[in-house]
């Protein structure tokens, strides 16, 4: 089974990305559906304070990029918010593919605890953010009907006595809040 991590991205790693997801998806297709995701990236490769960034949701047993992730960090650091994730083209079937839904829902799995592990301290702090795993809170939003589901569920399972860490809804958001 493989295990994905968070890594920062470099211009090798992404161009090497857009490579493998243009071989997927097709010369027209990732023009008309990745190219200005990848024009992005180019740009928000590098954490600055209050601006979103990309991190490289990747698998080092395939040697393959998942997803891609929009993260925040606030000014002070005191909050890490996922705001996006591009799953890589091979998941586009999976509303019709009950086996790649099943990766999809792996896929944002990962994601979830390489966010939630890196602002509670249980991962390389150089990830997200400068350095710190001080974080007070972390969100992640629920875009989709189907993310936000996923969210509640964590929410409904969550163990704060383990964790030390509260777990809450708000609105579309699950907000994962040090206990003070």
């Amino acid at each position: 089974m493989s295990h994905r991590e968070l890594r920062k991205f470099t211009a090798e790693s992404l161009a090497a990305t857009a490579d493998d997801w243009k071989s997927i998806a097709g010369e027209d297709e990732f023009q008309a559906e990745l190219s200005t995701l990848f024009e992005w990236c180019e740009d928000h490769l590098e954490h600055r304070d209050g601006d979103a960034f990309a991190l490289d949701l990747y698998d080092p047993d395939t040697n393959h990029t998942g997803a891609i992730l929009e993260i925040v960090r606030t000014k002070r650091g005191v909050m890490t918010k996922l705001l996006k994730l591009y799953p890589s083209p091979e998941f586009w079937n999976a509303d019709s593919d009950p086996v790649q839904r099943d990766a999809l829902g792996r896929l944002y799995g990962d994601a979830f605890v390489s966010v939630i592990g890196d602002g509670i301290g249980l991962t390389d702090p150089s990830v997200i953010g400068s350095g710190t795993t001080e974080v007070d809170e972390i969100k992640i939003f629920g875009r989709t009907n189907a993310m936000y589901e996923l969210l509640r569920s964590v929410v409904l399972f969550w163990s704060s006595s383990h964790t030390g860490w509260d777990a809450k809804m708000e609105g579309r958001w699950l907000a994962l809040s040090r206990r003070k």
